[in-house]
């Protein structure tokens, strides 16, 4: 949570908990063939997808979004 109030000063100590919580399970608990669902405000519909890799660093990406995992996008909702 540390690096969290680190580079967002403005946050509580709530949400930078919350958000280092959320990284520990995005990066440990989740795994391959896990179902995910987002929602897509511009088109305002739901995506249901699975993983299908491990978290990868992209050191080239925006900073907020260096960290990701692989996912197979199958139906929309909405």
């Amino acid at each position: 949570a540390h690096a969290f109030r680190v580079g967002y000063p403005d946050w509580t100590e709530t949400q930078s908990n919350v958000a280092a919580q959320q990284m520990w399970r995005f990066l440990h608990e989740f795994e391959v063939g896990d179902g995910v669902l987002t929602y897509d405000s511009q088109r305002r519909r739901y995506l249901v997808g699975e993983i299908v890799g491990p978290p990868v660093h992209r050191p080239d990406a925006d900073e907020e979004k260096s960290v990701y995992r692989a996912v197979s996008w199958g139906e929309t909702i909405g």
